[in-house]
């Protein structure tokens, strides 16, 4: 029987690596495909359909703007 002690470095190493490369290849993969670090949470329609708003008035989607700058319909 090994000595418990032994496992410690395994461990972390799965450790450290199950956090760390996770969190780099998905910055890789959103700057390739969305053209930035992060994506923004899309669970519900509701915020996916805010989102689009935003990105639709403003050409960002961390840009926000109010109803002011929403055209009336013809």
């Amino acid at each position: 029987m090994t000595m418990w002690y032994r496992a410690i470095p395994a461990c972390l190493l799965t450790v450290v690596t199950g956090y760390t490369i996770p969190f780099y290849v998905s910055y890789i993969f959103n700057k390739l495909d969305v053209k930035r670090p992060n994506r923004r949470h899309r669970y519900h329609f509701w915020t996916t359909y805010l989102l689009r708003r935003d990105e639709h008035l403003s050409g960002n989607i961390f840009v926000t703007k109010g109803l002011e700058s929403i055209p009336d319909a013809p």
